[in-house]
């Protein structure tokens, strides 16, 4: 599972290495074959393995609600699949450093089952919502584990 927070720096060729945490856990639980999905504020990374689970469960979802096939759009058409290099390095490429301007530092955010890359401006502005709403969503959180489990037994 991925999990921390670590800042590097993006290249001139738009390379930028992966922390060693995750290449760790990329050696020992995945391939070198990564898929990147653009969103509006962020760069979600997932193992192609992972991201594989994700799509088996997006194909479920029903395409004629005009809110899913947006969803389902934006995934797809902003998705890259990139290879970690002998260096540890991944390359972002140009669209999605040109929507994100992603040209210097940026931030990962391991969350489990991906990373999520953000210019460090945008993980402010997220990290700052993110503390606001804390107690709310983390009630939000144990209301549902609560609710699995009792549809579980």
């Amino acid at each position: 599972m991925f999990k921390g927070y670590f800042e590097h720096n993006v290249n001139n060729q738009g390379r930028v290495s992966l922390p060693a945490k995750f290449r760790s856990i990329l050696e020992v639980n995945y391939s070198k074959s990564l898929t990147l999905v653009g969103l509006p504020d962020r760069i979600e990374i997932f193992p192609v393995e992972e991201y594989r689970k994700k799509e088996e469960q997006d194909n479920a979802l029903p395409k004629d609600d005009p809110r899913i096939f947006q969803y389902l759009v934006m995934q797809s058409y902003n998705a890259w699949d990139v290879d970690v290099d002998g260096m540890g390095r991944i390359l972002i490429p140009p669209q999605l450093r040109k929507e994100l301007g992603l040209d210097k530092e940026v931030c990962f955010v391991g969350l489990q089952d991906r990373i999520l890359l953000f210019r460090p401006d945008k993980w402010e502005e997220f990290l700052a919502q993110a503390k606001k709403n804390y107690e709310e969503n983390s009630m939000l959180a144990a209301r549902i584990k609560t609710e699995r489990r009792r549809d579980e037994d």
